[in-house]
């Protein structure tokens, strides 16, 4: 793989999708091939099983934060980078029931209504797969408006833009908000923090695929409104905040996210997810008041990651 490239992101929420449950495609593919999806009935476990090829550092450009765009001063939300890791073996597909395609790049948008009411939406991004030969500049730029997933130790893994551009709120903004910020709109500290992830568990998230060309990329969403095309149900199932001390271990076990949750994180519900009916989602969440700074930038502290369990129709 080229050397300007990376897998993943060193982020900035999750909600890391990470799905792996999937539909055969009309043609078999490398990674986040961009070809034209048409449904199939048969749903598929997709998993090429084959060695990927060595992987190099995927570098995002530092984009211009809006200094002015949050009331808090010690935190400047911005978008995700790259993890420095391998990326996993190659599938085929990247559809979720062969009703949402992670890799075509139609717009996607999320909502999460939590189990006492709270609601947390996303804006619209481009559902993008990881391929071989990736253009930096294009494929997961926070200014690009996307999401970016891959396949980990079976799961699908989605990375998400959290924080705030001056042209708009990224994916995962609401996300980030609501475990990270005060009433008043300050920073949390890293218990409360916790404690709002543990608010996540249980939730309702709908995940809706606009197919009707009526929406682009950082367009608003209203979940109020029908999808514009195809939608699945999730609950969240797990839910994990990992502190700055642990992030470089975290992120140095990409390919086997779970396998470290298990052995680092237990009691956040990842023993409970099926790798064939899980969606991961992965983001960055900024420094709360009581973490001390270690010279990280204050936007990549910490990690959040939620497994999202898929919810069959009748």
């Amino acid at each position: 793989m080229k050397k300007s490239l990376k897998l993943l992101i060193s982020l900035g929420f999750t909600l890391s999708l990470g799905l792996a449950w999937f539909t055969t495609a009309p043609e078999e593919a490398a990674i986040g091939e961009v070809v034209a999806y048409e449904a199939t009935t048969e749903a598929v476990f997709a998993n090429a099983g084959t060695e990927a090829s060595p992987q190099a550092i995927f570098d995002l450009p530092e984009p211009t934060i809006d200094q002015t765009a949050t009331s808090v001063p010690t935190m400047t939300p911005t978008p995700t980078e790259m993890p420095t890791q391998t990326p996993p073996a190659p599938i085929v597909s990247y559809s979720i029931l062969g009703k949402v395609y992670m890799g075509g790049g139609l717009p996607v948008a999320m909502s999460i209504r939590t189990v006492d009411g709270k609601e947390i939406s996303s804006n619209w991004a481009g559902a993008i797969g990881y391929q071989d030969g990736d253009d930096k500049d294009t494929v997961f730029s926070p200014y690009a408006g996307t999401v970016y997933s891959h396949i980990d130790n079976g799961f699908l893994a989605t990375w998400i833009h959290s924080g705030r551009l001056k042209k708009a709120d990224l994916f995962a903004w609401g996300l980030e908000k609501f475990v990270y910020m005060n009433e008043l709109g300050g920073p949390l500290t890293f218990p409360e923090g916790q404690d709002m992830m543990s608010q996540l568990l249980g939730a309702r998230v709908t995940l809706c695929q606009a197919t009707d060309g009526s929406v682009e990329p950082f367009d608003d969403f209203d979940h109020n409104q029908p999808c514009p095309g195809n939608q699945l149900q999730f609950n969240i199932t797990a839910a994990a905040l990992i502190e700055r001390e642990n992030v470089d271990a975290y992120e140095a076990a990409t390919g086997k996210v779970i396998d470290w949750l298990l052995e680092n994180d237990q009691g956040s519900g990842f023993d409970q997810l099926a790798s064939g009916q899980t969606l991961l989602l992965q983001t960055c969440v900024g420094k709360y008041s009581d973490q001390v700074s270690d010279g990280t930038k204050d936007y990549l502290y910490n990690r959040l990651i939620l497994g999202l369990s898929v919810i069959e129709e009748p």
